[in-house]
């Protein structure tokens, strides 16, 4: 597979043909920590009430305090910390959080949208979706993730606590902002790598800046 090198100086991708989509709900990485308290409300996914959840639906949603809305900033003047380790939950609606935690699938036909205003921890599989990560994006430890149909924005200071891979398969797509950095749990030996098994590439706009002896490749 060809690919391209990503370090302080250039950034440059190539594009390799795609994989077929799976045309299914995805599990959550069960390894990813914790969303980060702020928001008003923390939201997880509800046990037995049975799986696959629709995030539209108040009954696989466990709020903590207890209000009784699914998570999405405004929401019952309440913002939202969202965590779905280990979960499996589509998105059925446009939605904007304070911070997302898990993996995330969407069977609706319609590619919908997650923004997290104060970034993502991102280990898992996500399938039919926008993700905007926002900033204080970080990776779980070791974490192997794959976007198919998705597309990934990127922008901010971005850390990881190891090495980092993400495929893309059939129409994934993985947007880099300007200037955005990458900080390694370990400068010398961490990496984060992106495999463009798409067809669709990895957009970087100018320079993406990396730490120490850190590159991004594929």
């Amino acid at each position: 597979m060809m690919g391209s090198v990503w370090n302080k100086s250039a950034s440059r991708a190539r594009r390799g043909r795609g994989l077929r989509a799976r045309a299914a709900l995805v599990l959550a990485c069960g390894a990813v920590a914790g969303s980060a308290g702020g928001a008003d409300v923390t939201s997880t996914f509800k046990t037995g009430v049975g799986s696959p959840g629709l995030w539209s639906d108040l009954k696989y949603w466990k709020n903590t305090p207890a209000v009784a809305v699914v998570p999405n900033n405004g929401n019952g003047g309440y913002t939202f910390d969202v965590d779905l380790t280990g979960a499996l939950m589509a998105l059925d609606m446009d939605v904007t959080v304070d911070r997302f935690t898990g993996g995330l699938g969407n069977t609706s036909g319609q590619r919908r949208t997650l923004t997290a205003t104060s970034g993502m921890v991102l280990g898992g599989a996500y399938y039919g979706l926008a993700l905007d990560a926002g900033p204080a994006t970080t990776f779980a430890a070791g974490a192997t993730f794959e976007l198919s149909d998705t597309i990934l924005n990127l922008s901010g200071d971005l850390a990881a606590a190891g090495n980092v891979t993400l495929t893309l398969i059939s129409g994934g797509v993985l947007n880099v902002g300007a200037g955005t950095t990458f900080t390694p749990g370990s400068a010398t030996t961490n990496s984060f790598r992106v495999n463009d098994n798409a067809g669709t590439g990895v957009n970087v706009a100018g320079t993406l800046d990396t730490v120490a002896n850190t590159s991004i490749s594929t």
